[in-house]
């Protein structure tokens, strides 16, 4: 999955969050980068920061170690021209994956689930208060 993070020409692109689980409309809740700093994600609140992944450096910022699975999530930061873009894979073997904004503000990394039929989360952020503004 690769979606833009920013544009000189073209502005800031988030994703949104439904406002509820049978309500598509638009919440407060979105997610993207800041103006000043293009290379962190941020959820947003309206136009409040709610919180933050630290800044992609080009190191390892994040990893998360799941014992009852082979799935690796990779995030890469790339620039094209004056666009950012952020891009999400998996490892091979791995099933299918999305990432979504759920209405309750959490970033949630999902799983196919082929047993269930169904997704289930893999990753959530915030995964802690303390990450929350």
């Amino acid at each position: 999955m690769t979606a833009p993070l920013s544009s000189k020409n073209e502005g800031y692109q988030r994703l949104v969050a439904w406002r509820g689980p049978d309500d598509p409309s638009t919440s407060d809740y979105s997610m993207g980068s800041d103006s000043s700093s293009v290379l962190q994600v941020f959820i947003w609140n309206g136009t409040r920061p709610y919180w933050r992944r630290a800044a992609w450096t080009g190191a390892l910022v994040n990893a998360v170690y799941r014992s009852n699975t082979c799935t690796i999530i990779f995030q890469t930061i790339e620039r094209r021209g004056a666009k950012f873009y952020i891009t999400y894979t998996v490892s091979n073997g791995s099933p299918s994956m999305r990432v979504m904004l759920h209405y309750t503000s959490m970033v949630k990394f999902m799983t196919c689930n082929s047993k269930s039929l169904s997704w289930d989360a893999f990753v959530e952020q915030p995964s802690a208060k303390c990450d929350r503004y």
